[in-house]
């Protein structure tokens, strides 16, 4: 009986200390822009086929991820985003599709 409840809280452990992953992807105008979120300090976000990681930063409203000079920013609430790189913005960005 010891060994099968060892096992069994072995597996809960191992499930509560997985990272999950989920991946969402934006229409943003004519681009698509996929969100991969493994944790809640930074997100991956690949763009025209350039890929780009993103630390976490305040916000007074959803979930907003900048690099240090914010010349790339990626701001969600909802299904919707908001995305800016290099002094480009983008048309408002809706969620096509989640993984």
């Amino acid at each position: 009986m010891l060994k099968k409840v060892i096992v069994c809280a072995v597996f809960v452990l191992a499930a509560c200390s997985a990272e999950e992953t989920r991946t969402y992807t934006y229409s943003c105008g004519d681009t698509k822009v996929t969100a991969e979120y493994s944790d809640a300090d930074s997100i991956k976000l690949d763009i025209d086929g350039r890929r780009y990681t993103l630390p976490h930063v305040v916000s007074a409203d959803g979930a907003k991820y900048a690099n240090t000079d914010e010349s790339i920013v990626f701001w969600n609430k909802g299904n919707k985003a908001y995305l800016e790189v290099s002094d480009k913005q983008y048309p408002e960005c809706g969620q096509i599709s989640a993984q």
